[in-house]
Order: C-alpha cells, then sequence, then structure tokens
C-alpha cells in the first residue's frame, strides 16, 4: 500500500490503482474499513493500493472556523494507515 497525500507524487504509482480517498484523521473503524474495502477491489483487479489522505482539513476552504482539531500528526496518520494489515 502507498499513502500519498501530493498529486505531485501521483509518479509513484507504477500501475493501475484502487484509491482510498479521504481525510482520516483518527483513523477510526469506519476510516479503517474503507482503506480494506479499497484493498479488497484492488486485489480482485490486480490493482496497486492507494490511501490518498489530506493534510489540511477540507472546512479549511469552506469553513475555517469549522475546522477540527486534527486528532492525529501527518507521520501518525501514515504510519497508522500503513500499518493496517491484510485480511
Amino acid at each position: 500500500m502507498l499513502v500519498i497525500n501530493d498529486l505531485r507524487q501521483i509518479h509513484k504509482l507504477e500501475k493501475q490503482c484502487v484509491v482510498a480517498l479521504g481525510t482520516f484523521d483518527g483513523l477510526h473503524i469506519g476510516h479503517q474499513d474503507v482503506i480494506k474495502a479499497a484493498r479488497r477491489q484492488a486485489q480482485q483487479r490486480g490493482h496497486l493500493l492507494a490511501v490518498f489522505t489530506f493534510q489540511n482539513h477540507p472546512l479549511e476552504l469552506i469553513c475555517p472556523e469549522r475546522v477540527p482539531v486534527a486528532l492525529l500528526t501527518k507521520e501518525e496518520k501514515y504510519n497508522l494507515a500503513s500499518g493496517l494489515k491484510e485480511e
């Protein structure tokens, strides 16, 4: 699994991929389910799994006063996402 957060990293994708896209702050069970579902789809198709996560919360552009406090640092989020076990 490749974890990316910038479209300039897209060159790292060596073949077709299934993308799990989201902020994934906290990486709770719902987030994990999204990533696991994407992994299953990638495996069925013989594609790479890519987790595309945002560094900034989307509300920063839409409604900055409503941006929640981040639960994880960028590094913590990447480590957790990269460490999700295959089923």
